[in-house]
């Protein structure tokens, strides 16, 4: 008999391998995509791609290298070597499993975007870095505190910039919405493991 998070882990499996690998060959997923792309594209302001970028910037590679040392820290302090053991795995199969499905998928990045990347397009990595940094927080924060106020606001704080990152991503252009869906499975995913 499987146990609730083994289930939960493979539904999630499932939908993550779906939105991969099937739903960017879906016509009506591309023309979602491409008119979600095509509209933010037409809200693109000067001073709108600086903000984006900043908050696009707060689930980039510096925010996951300051998130993996505050982690490793903080367990290196409390001298928790098998939770320093697990998060070093779970953090880094996150990044690795992220960098390998773009290889294996393959997608392009939208062509028209404000910055020019060279690596393929889905999963997007910031919306994955989003989950996994502001996700765990969350989750540390009111396994932390008792208080449901603090937990609340914990809550929306973390839902708020998840959104916000994986939004800037769009506006930027150099992600369509099937891409950073991915990101964000992909990364639920391997947390529901832990």
């Amino acid at each position: 008999m499987k146990t609730v998070r083994e289930k939960q882990f493979f539904a999630l499996l499932i939908v993550a391998i779906y939105n991969c690998l099937l739903l960017p060959q879906l016509v009506t997923a591309q023309k979602i995509d491409q008119t979600l792309h095509d509209f933010l594209k037409s809200l693109r302001t000067s001073s709108g791609i600086q903000w984006m970028n900043f908050v696009s910037d707060l689930g980039g590679t510096v925010a996951y290298l300051l998130f993996l040392s505050i982690v490793v820290l903080f367990f290196l302090i409390k001298r928790n070597w098998k939770a320093l053991a697990w998060s070093l795995i779970f953090l880094n199969l996150t990044k690795l499993g992220n960098y390998w499905i773009k290889l294996l998928v393959a997608r392009p990045r939208p062509a028209d975007g404000i910055l020019e990347l060279q690596t393929y397009s889905m999963p997007s990595g910031h919306a994955a870095n989003a989950i996994l940094i502001y996700g765990s927080l969350w989750i540390f924060l009111c396994l932390k505190t008792k208080n449901a106020g603090a937990r609340l606001s914990c809550f929306v704080f973390g839902i708020i910039i998840i959104f916000a990152i994986s939004a800037s991503r769009m506006y930027l252009g150099v992600h369509y919405l099937s891409d950073v869906l991915m990101g964000m499975l992909w990364t639920m995913l391997i947390l529901s493991l832990g």
